[in-house]
């Protein structure tokens, strides 16, 4: 049928703007006299759908067409009204009166007056639920002026949630909806009718197909059916009493407007072929500017409740989107202004969008893309005149379409509200984005990553916790300093080896160094502070770079700590750079503390956050790292980069490293006493909840052995400016690539020793002096017994009767080995199990 036959002609109707698709599929329109009309509620427009041959574009929602945030919610408070008055057996006459003001807002006559009535005294009578995508943030403002608890269905399930329930709208391109609300209490909750808010309803199916489920979870007597445009035909219109019957309930249809749009049959195969002609006619967009869009990210972080997880009160939402507002409006220029949520994620930028109007100087309006495939028609009496169709990463690996409809180029700044880091990049990082789109069709483009967060736990810092100042590093560790944690090393080492015990599950009695011990300590810090801090500065430098110059430091308690303590002065010092510095536990075989890392991501861009630990031996805790960055990104989106950063790297198996070399860092030589009097991190079930930090203790009683402070002040005082100008230039030099050499020394060594697991086999001077420290060493390798690296290793070695094995080839400085097989009483090892 060619376009030129189908145009429609003559006089406009109320439902002009619809004319197009309904000639020319055929379709007929009627309705009574009512406060608003078809065309002020929705356009139409063609749907590629096998389907259904038509999408009906609503302009009272933001979603197909861009709207005044004042409008869309003064739509929802109408159609709360009509609920309010529905339960309360009350007539129609002030709900259709604030109808009546509003179809005069609409035509540019001011915004209509919100109803007289409290609408909240009904909200312990309801439970709401919104319909994916459309009616998120609808059913959101119904819920709102209500007063009551609100959840919506999702496309997207949140993994590892517990599912409420599940099912089908036949005629939507993405027809699964799912239900995984976190709070589910007003939904079991029998004595709530359910009011469900949808767009639009053309048959029914999609809120049969909901209510049979949610009636199969929890019976209920009574359900509401809220929509902004009521459009079933006769046979649809008969078919919603005849299934209240079959349930037994009552089945109330409240809506803003109300009317019957018959479609006849074969509309699927005319509308694909109009389709088709309407392609083969198109030209190239117009709606192109000279200088793409400026791009700006930012993180404003949000303490509520996604509505998908079920909210009982939407005020902590709302707050958010007035301080995400508040925080955008200084930086937006005077001038029209769109801000855009991502598919279901309406509400909080809607609200956003709301109180931006209330400050800004020019037009605000409210828009959201879509999953829903329409063709677009530069034609008057069409609902969609303009697409921007771009691309996401689908799970598949491949790409998915999606779009956002009638934006056109009238817009000098648009502001994009996403969910987390994962949402930006899906919205930035393909080809055909819908970055790359928008660039040509505004001025400038800021998105505002948000992502809902849990209550965290509270940080700890010096001097209550921890030896270092407040500003050195921040713990994000528990405090378990008054728990009895301390066992032998005996003992420990032996439940370690039978499998009674996780070695993170108790503590090794903390060594107080002899006098002795402590001169040798003295001088190794006097002979090799300016070869640490060259390397502190060198691994400074290159974390600098690889992070843009707004690195945040992550140091891996506890050896970590002290050397994130000094990059962090480093930093300040030669950069004016105020790193955050946070020391987090990481556990062998249980991953890292992942509240942890949620808490940093609510406060940074988890892009700038480099690990940080003091030394490598064979590599263990670097796979456990990439290993465990990998998960918690996969399950909330974040990007994280499992890069490490360490001082020495002789188990070549760090991205960022300031020296291959392996030598006594002085901080390996002691434990807390050296690291702020924080012991090793603790795991323990019955000590660490769900929501809690990983546990530590503080060491207030070994004040008088603390050398934290005496370390770091010493390193940090060799940064003069000779040392930075060697540590750039060194820094700029081309970092090795890590060839894992560690790890391929630590299996030879446990075949060629009989020891049959690499976790005994602790490589490089550090690890060597912790297996003396707090394990139960069987014997120690070293390159050379008079290297001074070795020095304090062999004061170690003989005051615990440990035996010393020159090993002339060894690529480590020293090797130590743990007692395999440990049993107690045993004397010897001869490859043999003990």
């Amino acid at each position: 049928m060619p376009i030129t036959k189908i145009r429609p002609s003559g006089a406009r109707t109320s439902h002009q703007g619809a004319k197009y698709v309904m000639g020319a599929l055929g379709m007929s329109f009627s309705s009574a006299p009512q406060p608003l009309s078809f065309d002020a509620v929705t356009g139409i427009a063609l749907r590629r759908n096998p389907r259904r041959a038509h999408l009906l574009t609503s302009k009272l929602l933001g979603k197909h067409y861009p709207q005044s945030p004042e409008l869309i919610e003064a739509a929802a408070e109408v159609l709360a009204a009509k609920v309010w008055a529905t339960v309360a057996d009350a007539d129609d006459t002030v709900p259709d009166a604030y109808a009546y003001r509003l179809a005069e807002a609409l035509d540019g006559h001011g915004l209509a007056e919100k109803p007289a009535q409290d609408l909240r005294v009904f909200a312990e009578s309801f439970a709401v639920l919104g319909f994916a995508e459309a009616a998120t943030g609808l059913g959101a403002c119904v819920a709102s002026a209500l007063g009551t608890y609100y959840v919506s269905t999702t496309r997207y399930p949140a993994r590892g949630r517990a599912e409420y329930g599940s099912f089908q709208e036949e005629h939507s391109h993405a027809p699964s909806h799912y239900l995984t609300p976190a709070d589910t209490a007003a939904l079991r909750d029998g004595e709530r009718a359910l009011l469900l808010v949808d767009d639009e309803l053309t048959t029914g199916r999609t809120a049969m197909n909901t209510i049979r489920m949610m009636h199969a979870q929890t019976q209920r007597s009574r359900y509401i059916i809220a929509t902004l445009a009521d459009l079933r035909d006769g046979a649809s219109r008969a078919a919603l009493p005849r299934f209240a019957e079959e349930l037994g309930i009552e089945l109330d249809v409240v809506s803003l407007f109300s009317g019957e749009l018959v479609v006849p049959d074969g509309a699927v195969p005319e509308a694909q072929q109009i389709i088709a002609e309407i392609e083969d006619a198109a030209s190239a967009p117009t709606h192109v500017r000279v200088t793409p869009a400026s791009v700006a990210v930012t993180r404003h972080h949000i303490g509520a409740a996604h509505p998908r997880d079920g909210v009982a009160d939407l005020t902590a939402l709302d707050d958010f989107a007035a301080s995400v507002a508040a925080s955008i409006a200084p930086s937006i220029p005077a001038g029209p202004v769109l801000v855009l949520g991502i598919e279901e994620d309406m509400y909080a930028p809607l609200r956003a969008a709301v109180h931006l109007s209330k400050t800004h100087h020019g037009v605000v309006h409210f828009g959201a893309t879509t999953r829903s495939p329409a063709v677009a028609l530069d034609h008057p009496d069409y609902g969609i005149r303009d697409v921007i169709s771009y691309e996401v990463p689908a799970e598949s690996g491949d790409t998915e379409a999606r779009f956002l409809y009638n934006i056109g180029d009238r817009y000098d700044s648009v502001i994009i509200l996403t969910g987390n880091a994962a949402a930006t990049d899906s919205l930035t990082s393909p080809a055909n984005s819908l970055l790359s789109k928008l660039s040509s069709r505004t001025d400038r483009i800021h998105i505002i990553e948000t992502q809902t967060a849990r209550t965290a736990p509270t940080p700890l810092v010096g001097p209550a916790f921890g030896s270092y100042p407040a500003d050195d590093v921040t713990w994000l560790l528990k405090d378990l300093s008054d728990v009895a944690l301390e066992v032998t090393a005996e003992d420990r080492e032996e439940a370690v080896q039978n499998g009674g015990m996780h070695y993170a599950e108790a503590l090794p009695v903390e060594y107080v160094p002899t006098a002795a011990y402590q001169k040798l300590f003295d001088s190794t810090l006097a002979s090799t502070k300016r070869k640490v801090a060259l390397h502190v500065a060198v691994t400074a430098e290159r974390i600098f770079a690889a992070r843009s110059g707004r690195p945040v430091l992550v140091s891996l308690a506890r050896a970590g700590t002290p050397v994130g303590v000094l990059i962090r002065r480093y930093l300040k010092q030669v950069h004016n750079v105020d790193a955050a510095h946070y020391a987090v536990s990481i556990v062998r075989g249980k991953g890292i503390d992942s509240n942890a890392l949620a808490y940093i991501a609510s406060r940074h861009d988890s892009r700038d956050v480099v690990f940080v630990d003091g030394w490598t031996g064979k590599g263990a805790i670097s796979r456990e790292l990439a290993d465990a960055v990998a998960g918690f990104n996969a399950r909330t989106g974040e990007r994280f980069s499992a890069e490490l950063a360490v001082l020495a790297d002789p188990g070549r198996c760090a991205a960022i490293a300031g020296t291959r070399e392996d030598y006594l860092i002085p901080s390996a030589a002691l434990n807390s006493t050296v690291s702020g009097l924080v012991s090793r991190t603790v795991l323990r079930d019955d000590l660490i909840g769900p929501d809690d930090f990983h546990g530590a203790k503080f060491y207030r009683e070994l004040r008088d052995s603390d050398v934290s402070s005496t370390f770091v002040d010493t390193i940090s005082s060799e940064f003069d400016t000779v040392l930075i100008a060697v540590a750039q230039v060194t820094a700029e030099e081309r970092a090795k690539v890590p060839n894992w050499t560690g790890w391929k020394t630590v299996q030879r060594l446990s075949d060629e020793y009989g020891i049959g697991s690499v976790n005994l086999v602790k490589p490089g001077v550090g690890e060597t002096t912790r297996v003396l420290l707090r394990r139960v060493p069987w014997k120690v390798l070293v390159r050379d017994v008079n290297a001074p690296e070795v020095a304090h290793i062999i004061l170690l070695a003989e005051d615990r009767g440990v035996p010393v094995e020159e090993v002339g080839d060894l690529p480590f400085t020293a090797v130590g080995l743990i007692h395999p097989k440990f049993t107690r009483g045993a004397t010897g090892f001869d490859g043999k199990a003990a």
